[in-house]
């Protein structure tokens, strides 16, 4: 129909990926050059592995995080609006 637009599509991420933007969120709190807060909005982050990490103030809004592995996690100010946990 007219004026209708398509559902987002999640994305599922790589372990790869993830890892990638965890090392930039962790530059960004050690204050180094190349840091950008995780964003992890709209993602499939099923299966993955965020064990251990400092991901305080990230976005995981709508992101689906089935069996996600979350253990000593830091996650303190993180967004999880509408997160399938």
């Amino acid at each position: 129909m007219a004026g209708q637009t398509a559902p987002l599509q999640r994305r599922h991420l790589t372990q790869i990926e993830v890892d990638a933007i965890c090392a930039r969120h962790d530059r960004l709190w050690a204050a180094r050059p190349g840091g950008a807060r995780a964003v992890f909005a709209w993602s499939d982050l099923s299966g993955l592995d965020l064990s251990g990490r400092n991901l305080s103030d990230a976005d995981f809004t709508c992101a689906i995080m089935n069996d996600c592995r979350m253990v000593g996690t830091r996650l303190d100010h993180a967004i999880f609006f509408c997160a399938d946990m």
